[in-house]
């Protein structure tokens, strides 16, 4: 059996809030200052990726400064507007050995299972950008 995930939502006005077993909270809201919940699922996906393209690294020996996963969504205009597309820019800042790292983006997208999830429902693709 596969892991288990729990949030609770509290949604008060326009004041939404979700708590998970570990007590961390993250605000939400619709048209306000805070994460709408599109932007929540692309975060999501961020982080996965994130989480699965450092483990990677790790198993390569290779090491980075800094890394930014970029996320672009569109949804389709249709009544049930499911995710279009999504592209994931990738800067990666101080690389060691940069067909290295790239190599663990495109292993990060094989792998992480957020960004298998919406591939099921969005055309999904991605690119590498390296600075100093």
């Amino acid at each position: 059996m596969g892991a288990k995930h729990h949030v609770s939502v509290d949604f008060i006005g326009d004041n939404w809030k979700a708590l998970n077993d570990r007590g961390s909270v993250v605000e939400l809201g619709g048209e306000n200052e805070k994460f709408a919940p599109y932007e929540l699922l692309l975060s999501a996906l961020s982080g996965c990726l994130f989480m699965t393209y450092e483990s990677i690294l790790e198993k390569m020996q290779i090491s980075v400064k800094k890394t930014n996963f970029d996320v672009r969504g569109e949804k389709r205009d249709e009544k049930i507007a499911t995710l279009k597309v999504c592209h994931v820019k990738v800067t990666i800042s101080g690389a060691e050995d940069e067909s290295k790292a790239k190599k663990a983006v495109d292993i990060a997208s094989r792998y992480c299972s957020i960004y298998q999830t919406l591939s099921k429902v969005a055309d999904m693709s991605w690119d590498v950008e390296f600075t100093d």
